[in-house]
């Protein structure tokens, strides 16, 4: 059997207080060393229902998730439930911003936005309207995408689109210079 032969740590140690005491060349044993702290184990709790802030939501696959994650950090109910109105609150935040984002790209877009931007939207919306379901304005209203300057873009071309196409007016019947008679008998 071979013996292991654990070499010591020398460190240099600068203290800049000249009241305290310098130490050189003080020797460590790896050995000694404190063990680090070890994970929490899994706690084994079953967590009751959660309270998700209001304007938030947390489809069941991502509550799930904040419920393992609570778990494997040792996290009792009340801890639990802290980090999940912190997921859901950090997660409306970052929404709002996005949104925020693409409400002044729109409103700053050379081809939609600036002066006509309101007259631009009301064609944009009349696409909308016209072609989205309703599950797709649902989506687009609660996902805030309905903002993305992309997305108000295909429906303002739509939107021009379905304005181009107009009634033009048919020109005057031919001036005739027959008689009725000549009309109706023809020129016999």
């Amino acid at each position: 059997m071979t013996e292991t032969v654990v070499e010591p740590i020398v460190t240099d140690t600068v203290v800049t207080d000249p009241t305290e005491e310098i130490v050189i060349d003080e020797v460590i044993d790896p050995a000694a060393a404190p063990e680090p702290e070890a994970t929490p184990e899994p706690v084994d709790i079953e967590y009751t229902d959660f309270t998700i802030p209001e304007g938030s939501t947390l489809n069941g696959e991502v509550l799930e998730d904040y419920k393992a994650a609570a778990k494997e950090c040792g996290l009792d109910q009340a801890n639990a439930q802290k980090l999940i109105e912190f997921g859901a609150i950090a997660q409306a935040k970052a929404l709002d911003k996005m949104s925020a984002t693409w409400s002044a790209d729109s409103t700053n877009d050379k081809e939609f936005g600036g002066d006509k931007l309101n007259e631009n939207l009301a064609i944009a919306s009349k696409a909308r309207d016209a072609f989205a379901s309703p599950e797709l304005r649902a989506l687009l209203e609660s996902s805030r995408l309905g903002n993305h300057p992309e997305m108000i873009r295909v429906f303002y071309k739509i939107g021009k689109a379905m304005s181009e196409d107009s009634l033009v007016p048919g020109g005057r019947a031919p001036s005739s210079t027959q008689s009725a008679a000549e009309k109706l008998y023809g020129n016999h």
